[in-house]
């Protein structure tokens, strides 16, 4: 059978497999024929307007459903770290990560040396020599 692939970039190709195949034959010949990464691929079949997740590699196709000519939606999952035991920490802290406490360090002594009356932090272009204009009014 001949299935219609759609991947998220909009690319759309033909993958030919046997009328008898699975879930993970199919990811494997895409694979094979579009050098995707096959263990990353989550396949959705559109099937009248509905998306069906075909998640369990070892079902057969049929089983889903397939037929020859269905339309189905190529994703991808994130790659794996090595050491899963930083998944739950993700990449969203990597600033933290990064600084060092040199760098803290720094930035306390550059805030301690402004004679500033309010605990506001100054910004870089704020100098202790300048003033806050005087306002005059026309009513004199």
């Amino acid at each position: 059978m001949q299935v219609v692939v759609e991947i998220m970039t909009g690319t759309i190709f033909h993958v030919q497999v046997g009328d008898n195949a699975t879930v993970l034959d199919l990811k494997i010949a895409i694979q094979n024929q579009e050098n995707l990464p096959g263990d990353r691929l989550i396949l959705l079949l559109d099937k009248d307007g509905d998306h069906i997740m075909m998640n369990e590699d070892q079902k057969s196709l049929s089983e889903y459903g397939v037929q020859d000519g269905s339309r189905l939606y190529g994703f991808f999952k994130l790659p794996q770290e090595e050491n899963d035991d930083d998944a739950d920490t993700g990449d969203d802290k990597v600033l933290d990560k990064d600084r060092t406490e040199s760098d803290s360090e720094e930035i306390r002594n550059d805030n301690a040396g402004n004679n500033s009356d309010s605990s506001t932090p100054r910004t870089p272009y704020e100098e202790d020599s300048v003033q806050s204009p005087e306002y005059v009014s026309d009513s004199d």
